[in-house]
């Protein structure tokens, strides 16, 4: 039985995600009225994710209305796709996680307003005028779609989710940070996706903007 070799790989695994990750910090200010925003950003240590009102959807993203009907919100989010589809603890996807790889988006439904599912990790924002509209068609731009739908990466939900290939890749230089800074840009907002990597450094600018809740 060589069990260094095994610790070998987890240490390795535990490095691959410390490179991901960071947590953040959350932002100093709480905010009563982050239950009223237009839209939410939710820190997940190492990832982020776009929430917003399923009833807001626009666009390309309406036709998600219909499979999350029992939903308050959807929960949008962008990863690498054999990572986030990966077996909970494969050691080779850990190892292989910041390498570059197809992309992967993630949508989720939340019967409960964001802040009280994630509590003390979403930050609420007021989006200007007519951003909404922009927001929904980055997210729905980067799916990937055959004959108009999007593309599944996974057959069915999976851990509560359902998956859709992306268009962009994922890589050090686009990780799912990077998609989310990006996304809000495209809404109007101050925010810069520009050397984005990790949470931190999305949250950071987000601070200043938005409520946390």
């Amino acid at each position: 039985m060589t069990i260094a070799p095994a610790l070998s790989r987890r240490k390795a695994a535990a490095a691959a995600l410390g490179l991901l990750g960071g947590c953040a910090a959350r932002p100093s200010h709480p905010c009563a009225a982050a239950a009223g925003a237009d839209a939410w950003v939710v820190g997940h240590g190492w990832h982020t994710e776009i929430v917003l009102r399923r009833d807001d959807l626009a666009g390309p993203l309406a036709a998600f209305q219909a499979p999350f009907a029992g939903a308050a919100v959807l929960a949008f989010g962008f990863g690498k796709r054999s990572f986030v589809l990966a077996e909970a603890g494969a050691a080779e996807e850990l190892l292989l996680g910041p390498l570059p790889g197809l992309g992967v988006v993630q949508v989720k439904g939340l019967r409960l307003p964001p802040d009280a599912v994630y509590p003390g990790r979403v930050i609420g924002l007021a989006l200007p005028p007519g951003g909404l509209a922009p927001l929904c068609r980055f997210i729905g731009d980067s799916l990937r779609r055959e004959a108009g739908a999007p593309v599944p990466a996974h057959p069915g939900a999976l851990r509560g989710s359902l998956f859709y290939e992306a268009v962009p890749g994922y890589s050090l230089g686009f990780t799912c940070n990077t998609w989310t800074a990006a996304a809000l840009r495209q809404a109007g907002l101050p925010v810069s996706e520009g050397g984005v990597v990790l949470a931190g450094a999305v949250l950071a600018q987000l601070a200043p903007l938005g409520c946390a809740a």
